[in-house]
């Protein structure tokens, strides 16, 4: 399993830098901070702070009353999600979501990487059976360097697979994390984490 994901982030990594610009893609542009994105096909980027107000009532069905009660708990909070148009799943959305935190100085991420015992400890702290499929590493995605690690972790009966890409952005640290049904198919929701991490470009 660990193989098979190195091969395909670092497949994704050397091939998207070769891909040509799509000029009829939707660029999501950040309110607050003015970072911005291509969003991947067939996905649709909605504003974390009135998240319940761009969803219309279709798209709500596909979400449970869990999902729904949190995403109305973070008005105000920095955060982006990315879902499917057409989920492929009613029980889950998998989602792809951007977060950011100003660390108040600029720094390289790659000063981060001790911090991988932190970072490991943090999500066992959300799921306490979590599995680290993809350790914490450092590599080069376009012109800038940015952290990624791979894990998996069950709940409610079912198991999730959770990827998320860090990078330094001036003072802010960026997290783009994506939450998949392993039952789906895990490698275009990845591929589709890349996409978005490749075209993201920081105000900065």
């Amino acid at each position: 399993m660990k193989r098979i994901l190195s091969i395909l982030i670092a497949a994704l990594l050397l091939a998207l830098p070769l891909a040509a610009a799509n000029a009829e893609a939707e660029i999501y542009v950040e309110a607050n901070v003015g970072y911005s994105f291509e969003v991947p096909e067939g996905w649709m980027a909605i504003d974390g702070t009135n998240a319940i107000a761009q969803l219309d009532t279709n798209s709500l069905g596909h979400f449970n009353e869990a999902i729904i009660t949190a995403l109305e708990s973070l008005k105000g909070f920095p955060v982006v999600f990315l879902y499917e148009k057409v989920p492929t799943n009613t029980t889950f959305a998998n989602n792809i979501n951007v977060t950011y935190q100003d660390l108040g100085v600029e720094f390289d991420i790659s000063e981060l990487m001790p911090m991988e015992d932190a970072i490991v400890e943090g999500l066992k702290s959300m799921f306490p059976e979590i599995e680290i499929s993809y350790p914490l590493s450092l590599v080069s995605a376009g012109d800038r360097n940015v952290m990624i690690i791979g894990s998996e972790y069950a709940l409610n009966g079912d198991r999730y697979s959770l990827r998320q890409v860090r990078f330094a952005g001036g003072t802010l640290l960026y997290e783009i994390t994506l939450t998949a049904l392993e039952q789906d198919d895990v490698e275009s929701y990845v591929e589709a984490l890349f996409e978005l991490v490749m075209s993201f470009k920081t105000p900065n």
